[in-house]
């Protein structure tokens, strides 16, 4: 935090760090993503954490780690990005079916622009 503070940064911005559908948190080589995957909003991604079979263990951590950063002054931005998943089986599309995700006129599920472009 010393090298962060000495290089004049004010902020850090997380990139997502909830948790990952892709990576495998049982292997220490279990693969590495931006994260824009969520299985999990609000759990912190457990390849972070000492100990990711404890949910307790990733939480407290990642608590104090953002606490270390506001304590030496450094502000933290979270990357949080709800229309970003891994599965179209989830509790936002369940919510709202058919808001979250791009369509095609049939209702299959586009992976391209907006009709029309952007």
């Amino acid at each position: 935090l010393n090298y962060l503070k000495d290089l004049g940064v004010s902020h850090v911005q997380l990139q997502p760090i909830f948790d990952y559908e892709t990576v495998d948190e049982s292997r220490p080589d279990g693969g590495y993503n931006w994260g824009y995957d969520p299985q999990n909003y609000n759990v912190p991604e457990g390849s972070y954490s000492t100990d990711p079979t404890r949910g307790e263990v990733r939480i407290r951590e990642c608590r104090e780690m953002i606490a270390a950063l506001h304590a030496a002054g450094i502000g933290v931005v979270m990357d949080v990005v709800y229309n970003h998943m891994y599965r179209n089986e989830n509790p936002l599309n369940d919510t709202v079916p058919c808001y979250f995700f791009r369509q095609n006129e049939d209702g299959s599920f586009s992976n391209g622009p907006w009709p029309g472009g952007i």
